[in-house]
């Protein structure tokens, strides 16, 4: 899953992945107040990026990152492949997370963020373009 020149490494302080990322490529991902990055698994969580190539952290705890592992386009605006949840995606379509980060169809209820747009279709578990244009919705439409 490669995007060329729109990959490349974050230039963000990570201290540690709570989680194993290893397969969790096009998934979303927040950063904590304290710089732990976990796979954004609520349309509460504020979104900081999608991974591109995912990691562990060093000792298999989350204490650290492997050297030069994760890569993660955190980029607004950048067109990223991202990975369908269990339903299909259409073009145009805003994006939330679900449960395991992958993207679904946005409810566009307030107080919850939406991720950005489909650029491609997708079946359900497929891949996708998307613009990565994060914001919150601040009331019903």
């Amino acid at each position: 899953m490669a995007l060329g020149n729109l990959t490349y490494k974050t230039p963000n302080p990570i201290s540690s992945i709570t989680a194993d990322l290893t397969d969790s490529e096009g998934c979303g991902i927040y950063l904590s107040e304290v710089y732990e990055v976990s796979i954004a698994d609520t349309t509460a969580r504020l979104p900081y990026g999608i991974v591109i190539v995912g990691s562990n952290s060093a000792d298999g705890t989350g204490s650290g990152v492997t050297g030069g592992g994760l890569e993660i386009v955190d980029a607004y605006g950048a067109v990223v492949q991202a990975r369908a949840g269990a339903a299909s995606v259409a073009v145009g379509d805003s994006l939330q997370v679900n449960g395991s980060g992958a993207f679904v169809a946005a409810a566009g209820s307030p107080n919850q963020y939406v991720w950005g747009f489909a650029l491609t279709p997708a079946a359900a578990g497929e891949q996708f373009l998307m613009r990565f244009a994060p914001y919150k919705v601040f009331s019903a439409s």
